[in-house]
């Protein structure tokens, strides 16, 4: 197995970075986090099927135009799909068979909750 590996330049290095990853649980990272990162624990395996990202990438970006910074939007984002994801299961739709389009609803449901 190969594994590319490139060098960043120097001018992309000032560059604010903050990125999320996917695994068995999630880690945000961020130059700009007091802790190297965070682990997100919400989520469950029914999350692994189509349009998850698209949906987490659709979360984080309202947030962002919202006026929420990078980080905080990041934060939220994750852990609210995931939220949504454990949520849904709970209703019993999941975790075998969840959707993406399932976690919007719930999504919405759990912030309603909050605001209430």
């Amino acid at each position: 197995q190969s594994v590319a590996y490139f060098q960043i330049p120097n001018e992309l290095r000032r560059i604010p970075v903050t990125r999320t990853i996917s695994a068995i649980s999630t880690t945000q990272s961020s130059r700009f986090l007091q802790a190297a990162s965070t682990i997100n624990t919400s989520g469950n395996p029914g999350m692994a099927s189509a349009g998850m990202g698209d949906v987490l990438t659709g979360m984080i970006v309202s947030l962002l135009a919202q006026g929420i910074g990078a980080e905080p939007a990041l934060l939220a984002g994750v852990y609210l799909h995931g939220a949504a994801a454990d949520s849904a299961v709970a209703e019993g739709r999941g975790p075998v068979g969840l959707t993406a389009g399932e976690l919007i609803d719930a999504a919405r449901t759990l912030l309603n909750l909050r605001a209430a």
